[in-house]
């Protein structure tokens, strides 16, 4: 089903520098505290390169934490059959980001990365190709790590 929605729709993709990305995108697994907490330091970090910044994280369960401060989503906004059925992971599909950072494997943030409308979207080598305009393997299951690695091939690239 995820193949034939990503097929549909059209998005314009280009090879994007990191020092001229002007908005970013980060989807994450943030049930663990750590992972969390880099993620948040490095979302603070391209802030202040006056890059605007947005965060979906994935959660386990649905926690009530008010005080997140990033959107997110869980198991229950899943329908059966793993499509989606939350407005905020919606509205970051549509959001028209320069670069879209994938941390994770996991499905359901792939398949939100696969249907983004972003320019470049970054994510881990997997099997699904569709998804991810540049993959980077790495043997650190780190998030901070991977960011780094992204961050490093990203400003390799030559945009002309």
């Amino acid at each position: 089903m995820i193949l034939k929605e990503v097929q549909s729709h059209s998005a314009i993709r280009e090879s994007t520098n990191f020092d001229s990305v002007h908005s970013v995108g980060i989807l994450f697994d943030a049930t663990g505290l750590d992972d969390r907490k880099a993620i948040l330091h490095y979302a603070e970090s391209l802030k202040k390169q006056d890059k605007k910044v947005k965060l979906l994280g994935y959660l386990n369960e649905k926690e009530n934490q008010p005080n997140y401060t990033f959107d997110h989503f869980c198991n229950t906004e899943l329908s059966w059959i793993g499509k989606n059925k939350s407005e905020k992971v919606e509205q970051f599909v549509r959001t028209d980001f320069d670069l879209l950072f994938c941390l994770s494997d996991a499905q359901s943030l792939v398949d939100i990365a696969a249907r983004s409308i972003a320019k470049l979207r970054v994510g881990p080598s997997i099997q699904n190709t569709l998804a991810f305009d540049l993959m980077i393997e790495t043997n650190s299951t780190n998030q901070r790590n991977f960011l780094d690695q992204v961050e490093f091939f990203t400003k390799k690239m030559n945009t002309q």
